[in-house]
């Protein structure tokens, strides 16, 4: 085996540095420091020939990677811990690389490390970078195998190289059969946290959320879209209020089947973000959920499983809901309940609104003014509010999110005798025309409560629209202006850079739907539509489709070959080495003109004189067409056939 030049060496460094740098979000800073400081001492070991570690540094160092990685994680098993360990070996390795072999081994140990970035993130973005990544990696392999080759020449071979694995990869994703649930998961992925709505709110919790803008999920309606105004989309339904927080207790509820709703149906399919919780959202009131969906006694839609993959389903909705005449008892006494203490000036406000205006609507309406007065201030930044929020916020600090004005209106509600609930999820979101379809960011959170009206049922009432109704029309951007800088690039004014973010989120909603979704059901549809409809046909279609490319690579070989052969530069070449071979200088299988050049002026100099120049002129001519020589293609013939040898058996 050759051994690794410098060239080589400093290609696979920058190659893996670049395989490397996607998971330096996600493991712990040591390991990229591990790594810096292996791959800096492992290139000036290279730059300056110092010796490799002895084997007892290299099991030494091995043995502490392992227990760092399990004193960090606690086992060795898993996504985290086995990437983390990956790296460290993947530095280790490293150092003890002297020839070829070892190079070929850690590009394999590369390719794999691009697998793994998968288990962290399937956006198109990241197939692309890792795709450039695996393009690097193959250009460092085609640079190790040959001697003298330019890198520009290496990054060419690997192109193409994988250029020619496309069609295959096609047919393998097109056709291969396809199992139920995610590809890229592993076991205890599941418990990793995520951004999104919880079941429990507190004051600031929200506003917090509003402050993200991840992609909670995209919606792609098939007529219309509706208002922004009525675009509701409801998550946990939170009745348990201790004070501070309210919290959902779904297990609480019974599971039914949803009452019948009425009105024009929305018909809307959604792409919903993984958020390690099992509630969907979905308008206000679903009627036809999928089979593996419920919906709560409230009206939550909850999926069997824990959301813990992007998942896309389709739904129906009406906007009026037939509720029983009369609350059950159970329930109206849930919506009454609030704690035996705290909040007086509260409750003494509650108790005169239950006197002075006995309509229920008239109430209602009050509050509603009262939020609407100028003291009180729609805000990202609310005061933190102590033991007594409620008071606070009513009567002292006024400045709140959509969390305080559900939560005061909900608790004065229930204090004046009123059954009441505070309702999380998503309101509005960003229409993007460049796909039609609606996206949903984090940003969108927020909160609204519900009242029981006899006679009506539950009725929505949303606070944030009394303060800030342009929250309500137009999104938070319209409400809070001064949250664009917080919220950045998305949410810009620039209409040239939004309509670029648009457009690349276009590109990765197209990538969720066709790549990232592209399970069972969806395979079958596309199938149907090829005409392919059972798993035999599915079997003669891949069969043929590979035999024909691979038909195809062996009539391109087929033809280079017979270029080769009656290439008469070619022909005096394979002359030549029968000549070498005859004197005793076998060519190997794998050496090129070059290495074969090299190695003749190391066994026989008296002959590299002649042969040598001969050999770096093929090179040039044969390899590298724009490539200067001393000779042009008809001398440089006569030049191989007047090489005259004799016997010398080496």
């Amino acid at each position: 085996m050759m051994a690794v030049s410098l060239t080589v060496f400093n290609w696979l460094l920058a190659t893996l540095s670049v395989v490397l740098l996607p998971h330096v979000t996600h493991i712990p800073l040591w390991v990229s420091l591990t790594w810096i400081a292996i791959a800096f001492w492992r290139y000036v070991i290279a730059r300056y020939k110092y010796k490799l570690p002895s084997a007892l540094v290299r099991l030494t160092l091995v043995l502490t990677a392992i227990i760092a990685v399990v004193a960090q994680f606690g086992t060795l098993l898993g996504r985290d811990a086995g990437v983390s360990l990956l790296i460290v070996m993947l530095a280790l390795k490293l150092l003890e690389i002297r020839q070829q072999r070892d190079v070929i081994i850690t590009l394999f140990l590369a390719y794999f490390l691009i697998l793994s970035q998968f288990l962290f993130d399937q956006s198109a973005f990241m197939v692309i970078y890792l795709v450039l990544g695996s393009w690097l990696v193959t250009s460092t392999w085609m640079l190790s195998q040959q001697t003298m080759i330019s890198s520009r020449r290496a990054l060419k071979q690997g192109a193409v190289l994988l250029l020619q694995s496309i069609p295959v990869m096609l047919i393998l994703f097109l056709l291969f059969p396809r199992i139920q649930g995610p590809l890229w998961k592993l076991p205890g992925d599941s418990e990793m946290a995520r951004t999104g709505i919880s079941d429990s709110m507190s004051p600031g919790s929200i506003s917090k959320l509003s402050l993200s803008n991840e992609v909670a999920f995209r919606v792609e309606f098939e007529q219309n879209t509706p208002e922004h105004s009525t675009l509701y989309w409801r998550g946990p339904v939170l009745w348990d209020y201790d004070g501070r927080s309210w919290h959902n207790n779904t297990s609480a509820q019974k599971v039914k089947t949803w009452v019948a709703s009425t009105g024009k149906p929305v018909r809307y399919s959604v792409t919903l973000e993984a958020h390690n919780r099992r509630w969907l959202f979905g308008l206000d009131y679903v009627v036809a959920p999928e089979s593996n969906m419920t919906i709560t006694t409230d009206g939550q839609l909850l999926s069997r499983n824990k959301v813990d993959e992007r998942i896309r389903y389709k739904l129906v909705s009406r906007p009026v809901a037939n509720w029983p005449p009369t609350l059950p008892a159970a329930q109206r006494s849930r919506a009454l309940e609030i704690p035996p203490n705290g909040n007086p000036r509260s409750r003494q406000m509650a108790q005169r609104l239950s006197q002075e205006y006995p309509d229920i609507q008239q109430r209602t309406h009050y509050l509603l003014q009262y939020f609407g007065q100028d003291p009180f201030t729609y805000t990202l930044n609310p005061p933190r509010l102590g033991k007594n929020s409620i008071d606070e916020f009513l009567f002292t600090t006024r400045r709140g999110f959509c969390e305080h004005y559900a939560s005061s209106f909900v608790f004065i509600m229930r204090a004046s005798g009123i059954p009441a609930r505070v309702v999380t999820g998503y309101q509005g979101g960003e229409y993007n025309t460049l796909g039609n379809y609606l996206i949903v960011r984090q940003s969108d959170a927020h909160a609204w409560a519900e009242v029981w009206l006899d006679q009506q049922g539950w009725v929505r009432i949303d606070p944030t629209a009394a303060i800030a109704p342009e929250r309500i029309e137009y999104g938070i951007e319209a409400a809070l202006p001064e949250a664009l800088p917080v919220l950045g690039l998305l949410r810009t004014n620039i209409s040239f850079l939004r309509n670029l973010v648009l457009a690349w989120d276009g590109v990765n909603n197209l990538w969720n739907i066709w790549v990232m979704s592209y399970g069972p059901e969806l395979q079958n549809s596309v199938l149907r539509r090829l005409g392919i409809l059972n798993w035999t046909q599915m079997a003669i279609w891949m069969t043929a489709l590979s035999s024909l490319i691979v038909a195809l690579y062996l009539l391109v070989w087929w033809k280079k070959e017979r270029q080769s052969i009656n290439d008469p530069v070619v022909n005096a070449y394979m002359q030549l080495c029968r000549k070498l071979q005859r004197a005793g200088i076998r060519r190997r299988t794998w050496e090129g003109p070059l290495d074969f050049a090299q190695r003749i002026k190391k066994i026989r100099p008296d002959l590299y004189t002649s042969i040598g120049p001969v050999l770096h002129a093929y090179q040039a001519l044969r390899y590298e067409p724009t490539g200067r020589s001393r000779y042009n293609r008809a001398d440089l013939v006569k030049a191989m056939r007047r090489v005259k040898l004799k016997r010398n058996k080496v």
